[in-house]
Parts: structure tokens; C-alpha cells; sequence
């Protein structure tokens, strides 16, 4: 028996050998990896980059507009 490296598949051939041939070469990469490698993850990072940098801009005017509506409030009391 002989066994494909990372796959869970065994071959009985009674003893000989598996030609080099029908085997899978290391080097070889199917389409859907390459697109994965070379496109969607680059596009998934930005697109998750992108949505921190917009929860962080949301979060740091939230926190400019509600120091201002205190002040606002503490100004407006004084004045009474």
C-alpha cells in the first residue's frame, strides 16, 4: 500500500509500486487555490480593514459628539 502525503486515501496494488505518473506533484495548484492565494484573501483583508477603520471613525465621533453635548448641557446649566 502506499499512501498520498496529507490525504487520508490508501491504494492496494498487490504489492508494486503506483506509477510517478498518476501521482500528484507537489507543485501543482488547482484554480480554486490560486483565486483563493492570490484574490479572495487580499479582497477579505481590505474588506475587513476597511470595516475597523470604519467602526473606529464611528466610534471616535461618537465620543467627540458626546463631549460636546456634555459641555453643552454643563454650559446651559451654569448659565440658570
Amino acid at each position: 500500500m502506499r499512501s498520498i502525503s496529507g490525504l487520508n486515501h490508501y491504494y492496494y496494488t498487490a504489492g508494486k509500486a503506483i506509477p510517478d505518473a498518476v501521482m500528484p506533484k507537489l507543485n501543482e495548484r488547482h484554480l480554486s487555490g490560486t483565486l483563493m492565494e492570490n484574490i479572495v484573501n487580499p479582497l477579505g483583508t481590505l474588506g475587513i480593514g476597511g470595516m475597523m477603520a470604519v467602526f473606529l471613525g464611528a466610534g471616535i465621533k461618537k465620543l467627540i459628539d458626546r463631549r460636546q453635548d456634555v459641555s453643552n448641557k454643563e454650559g446651559s446649566h451654569e448659565q440658570h
